[in-house]
């Protein structure tokens, strides 16, 4: 089925289908106990399709069966259930598929305090599922999810949400800012997005269809959010993950244009896969601002090697050998080592000074307040008067860092201390040699002592302490986020 849901029905009608979802039990604690999942970025299309459950007894496990599944019910059973089968049919939600069954068209499932549409990822019918060009990808998966979770949330003026897709994020940024954009090249996800705004009640959300910036031209933002296609595809496929033969070709023109689209102090924030060559990713992001005032960090999560990468993605597409070898000649010629995935943040200067770009290796599961946190401390600390204020501020060892005490046969026999390493948890081996003063000092930041009071505690257990010592090694941990400002 190839079906959009009807985006111009009555208000009555939303308003009715979302309080039904809401006191059906349609939730997602009821989706993952179903399915016996423990979030729904675990949901696997084929294998929920096909793994056989209860008959649906409840009416939200005839939504959880119909949409999230994705298995036709008995048209007969579903209206005692519901009562809803016209209602979900006006709405183009559900269709029959035989004279005895009604199936979803679409798929549906709540993220956060949405309902969210967008297009199936399994066949009503049973048999393989065919993908098409402007498919409309699912917003509950792994990569959307990490998405929806690092969205910043802190209260905003206007927010734009390039390369929308179902529109999610700029219906959850909606509850804190002024007014959200969602913006999409494809007619087929701006359909989605506002059947998407109309199904929650969001009125102070637009939506637009065009080529990135071209349907915002003359607006200004406050933020934009994108998560662009990023895949390095060797034939394009379908546009959500199309992003040419390195991945950025999206992405770069995403950022390239973003400067005139943000005020003053305004961000970016763009989850994608940028390519690691001989020059270090944030020196090429600046030259892709050719020269703008902006602030860069990119922060990275996930990284790549592209031999692996070209064979596993060459074989999902079924693809030939002569494809691989093509594929990583072209990547040699473009001087391609590696593809590291993470959070871009460009920031829009509001004062004349001279940028920073910085690159960080950082946990995967690292939160909004995380990135601003880090992102804000290597803005301040470039503004006058920082180290004076430093003093009064608390700090929090991260909850990712570890210390591991390592110690070696001696020549005399018996164990001694070799040395310290303090480590962060996450997919990358970030770790650094330290000393049993180092290990002490990171245990006084619990969050209640401000750094003046650490260096006081330090100096009177007898420690040698240099004041601006101690100050550059504090900004040195937080900047690798070993720790945290309160």
């Amino acid at each position: 089925m190839k079906t959009i849901p009807n985006n111009a029905a009555e208000v009555a009608d939303y308003t009715q289908i979302r309080d039904l979802f809401g006191t059906s039990g349609f939730t997602l604690e009821a989706i993952c106990q179903r399915l016996q999942i423990s979030k729904l970025s675990e949901v696997e299309p084929l294998r929920d399709r096909h793994r056989d459950r209860p008959v649906p007894d409840t009416a939200g496990a005839a939504f959880i069966h119909l949409f999230v599944e994705g298995k036709p019910i008995e048209s007969a059973a579903f209206e005692v259930l519901t009562s809803a089968s016209a209602l979900l049919q006006r709405l183009n939600l559900i269709a029959p598929l035989n004279d005895t069954q009604v199936a979803a068209t679409v798929a549906l499932y709540p993220i956060e305090h949405l309902y969210i549409a967008s297009d199936r990822y399994n066949s009503a019918d049973g048999l393989a599922f065919e993908g098409f060009d402007d498919i409309v990808y699912p917003c509950l998966f792994e990569t959307t999810a990490r998405f929806v979770r690092i969205l910043p949330r802190t209260p905003c003026g206007p927010v734009l949400d390039l390369c929308s897709g179902t529109g999610v994020a700029a219906l959850l940024l909606a509850k804190t800012s002024e007014h959200t954009y969602a913006a999409d090249l494809t007619e087929r996800c701006t359909q989605f997005a506002l059947f998407n705004q109309r199904l929650n009640g969001i009125t102070n959300s637009s939506v637009v269809t065009g080529d990135l910036y071209q349907p915002v031209a003359g607006l200004t933002f406050d933020r934009i959010v994108v998560h662009p296609p990023y895949q390095p595809v060797f034939r394009h496929a379908q546009i959500f993950n199309s992003g040419g033969i390195d991945g950025e070709q999206v992405t770069r023109r995403c950022i390239e244009e973003a400067f005139d689209y943000l005020r003053p102090g305004g961000r970016l924030y763009c989850l994608a896969q940028l390519t690691a060559r001989e020059q270090p990713v944030e020196q090429r992001v600046r030259q892709w601002l050719a020269g703008k005032a902006c602030d860069i960090g990119f922060y990275i999560t996930k990284r790549h090697e592209i031999e692996l990468f070209a064979a596993k993605a060459t074989l999902t597409n079924k693809g030939s050998e002569l494809d691989f070898r093509e594929w990583l000649r072209a990547f040699s010629r473009l001087g391609v080592r590696s593809l590291d995935y993470g959070l871009l943040i460009v920031e829009r200067h509001t004062e004349p000074r001279e940028p920073f770009a910085v690159s960080r290796k950082t946990p995967d599961a690292w939160d909004p307040g995380d990135f601003e946190a880090n992102f804000g401390l290597e803005v301040a600390r470039r503004q006058p008067g920082f180290e004076a204020a430093l003093w009064s501020r608390r700090l929090r060892v991260s909850s990712s860092a570890k210390l591991e005490v390592e110690h070696t046969i001696g020549s005399e026999g018996g164990w001694q201390l070799h040395q310290y390493r303090i480590t962060q948890s996450g997919p990358f081996d970030v770790e650094i040699n330290a000393s049993q003063g180092l290990a002490h000092l990171l245990a006084l930041f619990d969050g209640s002592r401000t750094v003046e009071q650490c260096l006081n505690e330090m100096q009177g257990s007898g420690s040698a302490v240099v004041r601006r010592d101690f100050a550059d090694t504090v900004v040195a941990m937080a900047s690798e986020g070993f720790l945290n400002f309160v």
